[in-house]
């Protein structure tokens, strides 16, 4: 299913730059991409790592620092998808900067938890394995007379 994502993804970017394209122009396409990288530059030089803990920060917010870091995180990962070219990257970063779509990702493993893993084929194959009881034997023929 990954390797799926990684041929499908490149191949509807260029559809897309083809299809918006022919409706905005050249240089509108062109606009478009120098927009959204610039913007990505600065999302990651404003959001930087060495933000991500700022002790003054902290003691001023009464928030949870791992919030600010998963929000800083957000807006890095943010950046990066907006400095590459093409409208769906475009359109998961610029996702990422809403609050809302965050608080959402941020609860998407406790729901893959509990709802994903009882169901997945993994937990299957490791429920069946704990029910597997290894073992040596010896085979005993009965016919024989020793």
């Amino acid at each position: 299913m990954k390797r799926l994502l990684f041929i499908a993804i490149p191949i509807l970017e260029i559809l897309l730059f083809v299809k918006i394209g022919s409706l905005i122009g050249v240089l509108g396409t062109l606009a478009s991409i120098l927009i959204t990288a610039t913007l990505g530059l600065f999302l990651i030089k404003n959001s930087g790592v060495a933000n991500i803990f700022r002790p003054r920060d902290i003691i001023n917010q009464k928030d949870i620092p791992l919030n600010n870091f998963f929000r800083a995180i957000c807006h890095i990962i943010a950046g990066i998808l907006l400095i590459i070219p093409g409208y769906i990257t475009d359109l998961i970063g610029l996702l990422l900067l809403i609050p809302l779509v965050r608080k959402i990702i941020k609860f998407l493993p406790l729901i893959n938890i509990f709802f994903g893993e009882f169901s997945s084929k993994e937990y299957q194959k490791r429920r069946d394995e704990k029910n597997t009881i290894e073992g040596v034997y010896n085979e005993i023929n009965l016919n024989d007379k020793d």
